[in-house]
């Protein structure tokens, strides 16, 4: 993940102010909003990370002594 100021300058590229954009939201709880629905980039690699340790842990249980 890059560093905040370079993902913060990336978004105002993308949606530089004054600009119309689409906003995604929920109607039955419009304060979940969002600009880009769907996964980000990094979210399989958190997700991946975690079955990762998981499997070490199992490893660690069924083979440590």
């Amino acid at each position: 993940m890059p560093p905040a100021g370079e993902f913060a300058a990336s978004h105002l590229t993308t949606f530089p102010a004054g600009a119309k954009v689409q906003v995604h939201y929920n109607p039955a709880h419009p304060e979940r909003a969002t600009l880009e629905p769907g996964l980000g980039r990094g979210d399989w690699l958190v997700f991946a990370a975690g079955i990762a340790a998981m499997l070490f842990g199992v490893l660690a249980l069924l083979f440590g002594k």
